[in-house]
């Protein structure tokens, strides 16, 4: 059910980006002639981005840094790195919540040569793959000895985490120069998680606690639904 609210809270959210930006982009057009701005192209040599809805996640905040680095007048791609730093489930001070995440992309400026330069938003259309690392050590509820008593036992999680989804998004353009941006996306993908787990003691069985897939060792595959943004700097 969580996965379906998402893919139609994402559709609403796609048209509706779509329907902004399409209309950021006719006004830029239809005001070409009324901006005194010099003609600086919007794709730069490379950027540097830095994810803020990463940083604030009420759950599990990471640092997340990216750049678009150009490879042609319509092409960019678009290389991150950051690591997971805090998580506010983690309650006892040898509890651990720790990874690295990546991501590797390429995106498409669909206008960059027809309106080059003058307009503040430019739109793009892209794909994304992504990787995670996670370690999590965490305690939970285990019975031993065939569930005669219940004790607190640390739990080791490994999560890898990959996939790979279309995006639709825009970069808009700040300040004179048009060196400072936002870039805004939204997409949706594929997502497959593999968790493995260190091996209870012998005599112990694992008391299945949480999400319909959270605590389960094995391969889970669910929808991915991109939506966020990037704030960042322009280097010509």
């Amino acid at each position: 059910m969580n996965s379906l609210r998402g893919i139609r809270f994402f559709i609403v959210f796609f048209i509706a980006l779509l329907s902004i930006s399409s209309n950021a982009v006719g006004q830029n057009i239809s005001s070409y002639d009324k901006d005194s701005v010099a003609r600086y192209s919007t794709l730069s040599a490379f950027t540097i981005k830095l994810n803020l809805p990463c940083l604030i996640d009420p759950e599990r905040q990471s640092l997340f840094f990216a750049s678009d680095i150009r490879l042609s007048s319509t092409l960019t791609t678009d290389v991150g790195l950051g690591w997971f730093f805090n998580d506010w489930y983690v309650r006892y001070n040898n509890e651990k919540f720790s990874g690295v995440r990546a991501r590797l992309g390429f995106k498409y400026f669909y206008l960059e040569n027809r309106t080059k330069a003058r307009r503040r938003v430019s739109p793009y259309l892209g794909v994304e793959a992504k990787y995670n690392y996670i370690k999590e050590e965490r305690y939970n509820e285990i019975c031993r000895y065939g569930c005669q008593y219940e004790e607190f036992y640390l739990i080791q999680d490994t999560r890898v985490v990959m996939g790979l989804a279309a995006k639709y998004g825009f970069h808009l353009l700040l300040g004179k120069q048009r060196k400072w941006f936002f870039d805004f996306y939204g997409g949706l993908g594929y997502r497959q998680m593999n968790l493995t787990r260190k091996p209870l003691p012998a005599d112990a069985e694992f008391l299945e606690r949480g999400g319909w897939f959270l605590n389960r060792p094995g391969r889970h595959e669910t929808p991915d639904v991109l939506l966020g943004f990037y704030f960042g700097y322009r280097f010509s």
